[in-house]
Parts: C-alpha cells; structure tokens; sequence
C-alpha cells in the first residue's frame, strides 16, 4: 500500500479535532497557551501537528500521550510531511509508545530521507542493514 493510497481526509480531519469528542487536539485544563495555539492550528497545518505531537511525546506543554504522538506523527506521514515520518520511525526504532520494529523504523525514516529531512538521513545511515 503506498503512501497516497492511505491517505483518509476525513480521518485527518477527525484527528485534527473538527469534533467535540477528546483526541490530541481536544483543550483540556491545564493546557498551555502554546498547547492551547498547536491544537488549534493542528486543524490546517501539518506542521503543528508535528509539533503538537512532539509535545505529547516529550510532556512538554501538555500531559505526555505516547499513543496520540504516534496518531500526530501518522497522520503528518501520511500526508507526505517527511519530519512526521522521521518522528514516526523513531518511535519504532527506540519502541517508545510502540513496539519495537526497527524494519518498519528503517522504512520510515527512509521515506523522511527521501523527502529530504537530514536528521532522517543521519538517522538512517546509523541503522543497520537488514539482516545484519
């Protein structure tokens, strides 16, 4: 299945909070008013999606939320947003919030190499072949 094929609008749009119900772009108390921005600005720019799932996944602004850092950085992979893939596979490859799958990692950063993200491409030259 290739990147495009997976792509759901609606899906990304459910994320992003354009409902009521509690996801990673919901506000709850005790949100930052940084936390508060990226929520709101999650809904039509991949980039603080990244950045908001940057957050959940350190605790920084919000409550840390390793399974909505992971829903963030899918999403922004699926959209073609090359950093979103990098944060992806390196959940994968260190198993934080995910389980531990360093093909599926290598595949990932790849793909965020390919769309020119150089952290991603240093990160990649470091994992080891597969079968080594």
């Amino acid at each position: 299945m290739t990147r495009s094929s997976r792509r759901d609008p609606w899906r990304w749009l459910l994320l992003c909070g354009l409902c009521s119900c509690a996801g990673p772009t919901h506000i709850v108390a005790g949100d930052s008013d940084l936390a508060k921005k990226l929520k709101h600005e999650c809904a039509h720019d991949t980039k603080a999606c990244v950045a908001l799932g940057l957050a959940y996944y350190g605790g920084v602004e919000v409550r840390q939320n390793l399974a909505w850092a992971r829903d963030l950085f899918d999403e922004a992979c699926n959209f073609g947003f090359a950093s979103g893939c990098n944060d992806l596979g390196n959940m994968y490859l260190e198993g934080k919030g995910v389980e531990r799958d360093v093909e599926r990692a290598r595949k990932l950063i790849e793909l965020a190499c390919e769309g020119n993200d150089e952290v991603a491409c240093k990160t990649l030259a470091r994992i080891p072949a597969s079968g080594e």
